[in-house]
């Protein structure tokens, strides 16, 4: 089974994170194994009863053992807590070497640069095993569709890249993504389960998996029928299962209450 280059991409970040929590584990782990008794725990059980014995190593370099009462819990829960923490520290040992053999050869666009390295003259005699993510987004963004209509009472609002939007709060949206050199599309058709076709304000191709995210701008709140309708269609995405937080950005506003340009930044900081 091979990676497309969609599977593989943000596989190399992945990595960093993985290698980032296993670090902590570590410190963690080494700061709680220097106030645990040393020794060796053995168990053996018996007729349904257990029997704890304690191996160590003395100061003289010698080898100790004793039997530990039941009563000591205090002291067989430390040594059990030990050897647990001894096999764990081992495993993410071993796990930190294998991951930074592997994410100081890796890298994301390996796949896509075999091809894009090429010269023109031989790059256009070759046809790609997997279309590279270039390739892809290019497809995603030269896709026509027909958007939801607009009427003589509309208000004509235009964009930066030159669509015509619904509202103010919806160009300074779609501005912050065209300067953030983000793909996306103006109330693209989706159809969803249990409502029909809905026309999400924006849909939004992650640059690096390509998955496309949704985003709805609910700008009347304040208003009861409109907010009803919103909180209808938010629950109609979960049941599709498109989540808040995942692959669905909500946004609102309401009376008094007008879009935070920062907070836009820092949304689309965060999701892309």
């Amino acid at each position: 089974m091979t990676m497309n280059s969609v599977q593989i991409s943000g596989l190399q970040e992945k990595l960093a994170m993985e290698k980032k929590m296993l670090f902590a584990l570590k410190r963690k782990l080494d700061k709680s194994l220097k106030n645990i008794p040393d020794g060796v725990l053995h168990i053996k059980t018996y007729k349904g009863k257990h029997r704890y014995k304690l191996y160590k190593i003395n100061e003289m370099g010698e080898k100790e053992e004793r039997y530990i009462h039941s009563d000591e819990t205090r002291l067989l829960n430390s040594l059990a807590q030990r050897d647990y923490e001894i096999k764990l520290s081992r495993l993410i040992e071993r796990r930190l070497k294998q991951l930074s053999g592997l994410a100081d050869e890796f890298r994301d666009d390996e796949i896509d640069r075999v091809f894009e390295d090429m010269c023109e003259s031989r790059r256009c005699l070759v046809h790609p095993i997997e279309p590279t993510l270039k390739q892809k987004r290019e497809e995603w963004k030269d896709e026509t569709y027909e958007g939801k209509p607009y009427y003589d009472n509309n208000p004509e609002i235009y964009t930066k890249r030159g669509e015509r939007v619904r509202s103010k709060s919806e160009k300074i949206i779609a501005d912050m993504l065209a300067d953030a050199n983000l793909e996306y599309r103006y109330e693209y058709p989706v159809m969803l389960e249990g409502m029909g076709m809905v026309y999400p304000d924006f849909t939004i191709l992650h640059p690096e998996n390509l998955k496309e995210i949704y985003w709805e701008h609910c700008g009347l709140m304040s208003d009861m029928e409109y907010s009803a309708g919103a909180i209808k269609k938010i629950d109609c995405y979960i049941k599709n299962g498109l989540y808040p937080g995942d692959r669905l950005i909500l946004t609102f506003e309401g009376s008094g209450t007008g879009l935070d340009v920062r907070s836009i930044g820092k949304i689309i900081e965060h999701y892309f």
